[in-house]
């Protein structure tokens, strides 16, 4: 009887030891700290104001879950192999994640699973300058998660994604970024809602290769210019899986060569264009 009770109690301490860890919230206000509460099963609430990941002095990590990677001017930070983390604003205003890199990407996430960010503003700072590195990077994984997000340039794309299996976006912006909006290799079940993709710039806005389940919806695409003649595509789709999916966006005073080259590519759902100038022609035929 005595080992019965033994057994159990040792039984309940292990499970209350991971439900704690599991509930792990962290609060902080500063860059430093930020980085050592990277782990997994927890949140991370950062406190108002800008947090410098290039600021850090020494930029040598002896973490698990994050590293750093020389990007020709700087580092950029990699969190890698964590499972069920959170970051998450806790101020009326987002809190503002930055890098002054130019190369580098703002944050990079490599083989994470059940990753969120939540009111959270990130890009390239406090200059924003000329840019050959992203804001968002994704390798692998899956089940990322923004709400309420800001990402913006001068970072060459908000955001960035390869073989990634579960990708929600929800009331989140990306803005002001100067080679386009978003490309996504290899991903499958996507899905954006309530999201404004303005003021990007140079070549096709969204870029979908190989992609799968991919939804647009209650989206706003406004001001947006695919500037070449080559391609000039504000869609550029390679071997979508399925058609991608636009139910009630908003595609306002955008400039392109073509919407897309394919309309089959698409599954239109009370989606409306207005006031934008497809320079030759919305599809080639």
């Amino acid at each position: 009887m005595m080992k019965k009770y033994l057994f159990l109690g040792m039984f309940c301490v292990s499970f209350l030891s991971t439900l704690i860890a599991q509930n792990k919230e962290i609060t902080v206000d500063n860059v430093q700290d930020l980085l050592d509460a990277i782990g997994p099963d927890r949140t991370i609430n950062l406190k108002s104001g800008t947090y410098d990941l290039s600021s850090v002095s020494e930029q040598i990590s002896t973490s698990d879950y994050y590293s750093y990677n020389n990007q020709h001017d700087g580092n950029e930070v990699i969190i890698h192999d964590i499972k069920n983390l959170t970051i998450k604003g806790i101020g009326s205003r987002p809190a503002e994640i930055i890098t002054r890199p130019q190369y580098g990407n703002v944050l990079v996430f490599q083989g994470c699973t059940n990753i969120s960010l939540e009111n959270i503003e990130a890009g390239h700072g406090p200059e924003k300058g000329y840019c050959t590195g992203g804001v968002i990077k994704i390798a692998g994984g899956g089940d990322f998660s923004f709400k309420d997000c800001i990402f913006y340039g001068s970072g060459t794309e908000g955001i960035t994604a390869d073989y990634v299996v579960g990708i929600t976006a929800e009331n989140t912006t990306i803005r002001n970024c100067t080679y386009g909006i978003m490309s996504l290799t290899n991903c499958q079940d996507v899905q954006f809602n309530g999201c404004d993709f303005m003021d990007n710039e140079e070549f096709e806005m969204i870029s979908l290769r190989e992609c799968e389940n991919v939804i647009f919806q209650d989206c706003h695409f406004k001001r947006n210019q695919s500037k070449g003649d080559f391609m000039g595509l504000f869609f550029n789709i390679y071997a979508p899986k399925n058609p991608i999916k636009l139910k009630k966006c908003l595609f306002q005073h955008n400039n392109a060569k073509h919407f897309a080259e394919r309309k089959d590519d698409f599954k239109f759902d009370k989606t409306d264009f207005s006031n934008n100038t497809f320079r030759a022609g919305k599809f080639p035929n």
